[in-house]
């Protein structure tokens, strides 16, 4: 009977596979929910940076908002002979789609660039642009949708 006792100390080998396995499982488990929650992290600042950019850019178009109509067709001094004076496009810190065009003129512009203040850092390694759109109202007053877009990777 001794003999028999002193052959079963120790684990056989399906005993360790099968632990080493149950280890495996609860590890990938582990780090699934950090990749999972660095990746939701990552995102989440993405996102976060967009409303940003979008508010900063709100802010901004305030800032050509005036009542004197004739004002909008003024060419002033601006760093480009002939550019609509209250624009944004300045290449290639700041891009606006439309060109040198009166900031708050009709149409969709795509604003991108490498200013920080305008396109985040966050957004800009993928791809980021901020868009608005000008529409003319019935009443004549001007509406404006801001939104921040970028590729998420």
């Amino acid at each position: 009977m001794k003999v028999r006792l002193a052959a079963r100390k120790g684990f056989t080998l399906i005993e360790v596979v099968v632990s080493m396995l149950l280890s495996a499982v609860m590890i990938s488990a582990v780090f699934s929910v950090a990749l999972s929650s660095k990746q939701t992290s990552a995102r989440s600042d993405r996102r976060l940076a967009a409303a940003q950019a979008a508010q900063s850019m709100m802010q901004r178009l305030k800032n050509y908002v005036t009542s004197d109509p004739a004002s909008i067709a003024i060419l002033g001094p601006t760093p480009r002979p002939g550019a609509a004076s209250w624009y944004l496009n300045n290449p290639p810190s700041v891009v606006d789609s439309l060109g040198d065009v009166y900031a708050l003129q009709p149409g969709t512009h795509i604003i991108t660039g490498t200013a920080t203040d305008v396109i985040p850092t966050a957004l800009a390694a993928y791809g980021g642009k901020v868009t608005y759109v000008v529409a003319a109202a019935p009443n004549s007053q001007l509406t404006i949708t801001v939104s921040a877009s970028w590729n998420e990777p």
